[in-house]
């Protein structure tokens, strides 16, 4: 089962900033390294994944749930701890 989905998000900022059609998943389980060099756009998905952003087009989503439109459900299971 994938625990968390990211699928095609984008989030385009202007001048080359944001993210761009990035997907991936996380299956129950799997340990999974989110990992690159400033700028690379970590910070920007982890905000989508936790709903505190709305895509420019693609989908987030975790359990299952779309994470923009389900995000209080999501963080009441969910842990983030910014760096």
């Amino acid at each position: 089962m994938e625990v968390i989905k990211v699928d095609h998000l984008t989030k385009d900022y202007g001048s080359g900033r944001g993210v761009f059609d990035v997907c991936f998943h996380v299956d129950e389980g799997e340990v999974f390294g989110f990992l690159g060099p400033n700028g690379a756009g970590k910070s920007t998905t982890i905000q989508h994944l936790l709903g505190f952003s709305r895509p420019g087009s693609g989908q987030t989503c975790i359990f299952g749930k779309p994470t923009f439109a389900r995000y209080d459900e999501i963080l009441s299971r969910v842990g983030y701890i910014p760096g």
